[in-house]
């Protein structure tokens, strides 16, 4: 039974790994509940050797959709914070119009 949950799982995550962040924010309770039940399974060495190479596999799929969700989430932070040091710059050349030059009309 435990075999074919962990086929399954597999196959769920290899159909959706074009989605990957997707299934991150959506699921993230149920990813890392699932990591530390493979991770428990995978270095306990519980089980015969077709489980092990089941959760091994659904264990690294789990691990490269974390991964890559920290990653574009960084990036988005990243994009956030520049994006707001540039506000920021754009403000302080407001506050000090000193770079600013006049012309009077006449």
């Amino acid at each position: 039974m435990l075999e074919g949950l962990l086929f399954r799982l597999l196959t769920r995550l290899e159909l959706n790994s074009e989605n990957c962040v997707g299934l991150a924010r959506g699921h993230p309770k149920e990813l890392i509940e699932r990591q530390e039940r493979l991770d428990f399974i995978v270095v306990g060495g519980r089980g015969v050797r077709q489980i092990l190479c089941l959760a091994s596999g659904a264990l690294l799929q789990i691990v490269v959709v974390i991964k890559e969700f920290r990653r574009r989430i960084m990036g988005e932070i990243e994009r956030d914070v520049g994006s707001h040091a540039v506000s920021l710059d754009v403000g302080e050349k407001l506050r000090d119009p000193s770079h600013l030059s006049f012309q009077a009309s006449g």
